[in-house]
């Protein structure tokens, strides 16, 4: 590898980044508040990164992404954005844009000796990547599985999929009567003892629970590795999670584990940057 990478990690709330070296170490990091003008806030954080000897910039972007274009991203309200053209002619560089989820995932296998990887982010949605011999395997849109037949609707207009039960906004749809806004807030209560934080979290853990076992029963992962600010709550859920695994697994259980990586969304950005040089 030549010079640098700049990875970038577009979320509902902040767009992270980090200026790599040739051996994956970060050099430096930014993280602002993504803001309404997503477009201005990348061009900013990458200007503030880049430099002369940079050889790629990768962005993982939440959402549908095709080519190098965020055909749809509901949670930030972006349409037909064509990231790796603009972003292109605007450095001077190659491009390479993918979803978030599967940058997570590319970066949780780059760390792990594991020939199938599942990586999920629990935030303002439920992101999934699948990588298998350090790979991605498709844009596996794992979060827009149906769980609920006839359930909630989502964010995408379907209804009963596990983003509508298992994401923040999903979580905090069914928080009726617990004096809480945020799901921090629900974390911190369920911290206390609190009966109606502590049920919720179990309700969810069992909603989590009939997506992961579908989703070993479809891919056989060795590891599912689970990120993103929800994943703090995951101690709560766990008893759900578990009830729910051991109602239907055809295929043996992975280890399921928390993401222990502060940067692994930029660090998977900047991975398939140089994977696509």
């Amino acid at each position: 590898m030549a010079g640098k990478v700049v990875g970038v990690d577009v979320g509902g709330t902040n767009v992270k980044a980090a200026l790599f070296d040739r051996k994956l170490r970060v050099i430096r990091k930014v993280s602002v508040p993504t803001g309404k003008d997503v477009y201005g806030t990348l061009s900013y954080v990458i200007g503030r990164l880049v430099s002369k000897d940079a050889a790629a910039i990768g962005v993982g972007f939440p959402g549908i992404v095709e080519k190098g274009r965020v055909v749809r991203s509901p949670n930030l309200a972006v349409k037909n954005l064509d990231l790796e053209k603009r972003l292109g002619k605007e450095f001077k560089l190659p491009v390479s844009v993918e979803n978030d989820a599967n940058c997570f995932a590319l970066a949780e296998a780059f760390r792990r000796d594991s020939n199938i990887v599942v990586g999920i982010t629990l935030g303002t949605g439920f992101g999934s990547g699948v990588v298998t011999n350090n790979q991605l395997s498709g844009n596996a849109e794992l979060g827009h599985m149906t769980i609920v037949k006839d359930g909630a609707r989502c964010s995408c207009g379907g209804q009963g999929h596990v983003e509508s039960y298992v994401s923040s906004y999903g979580i905090m749809s069914r928080a009726g009567g617990i004096k809480a806004e945020t799901v921090l807030e629900l974390h911190n209560l369920a911290k206390k003892g609190n009966r109606k934080a502590l049920r919720l979290f179990y309700e969810t853990g069992r909603y989590l629970g009939v997506a992961l076992r579908n989703i070993i029963n479809a891919f056989s992962p060795d590891v599912i590795v689970i990120g993103g600010k929800i994943a703090n709550s995951l101690p709560y859920m766990s008893k759900g999670v578990k009830e729910e695994l051991g109602k239907g697994l055809v295929v043996g259980s992975p280890r399921i584990v928390k993401s222990a990586h502060k940067n692994a969304g930029s660090l998977g950005a900047a991975i398939n940057a140089l994977n696509k040089l």
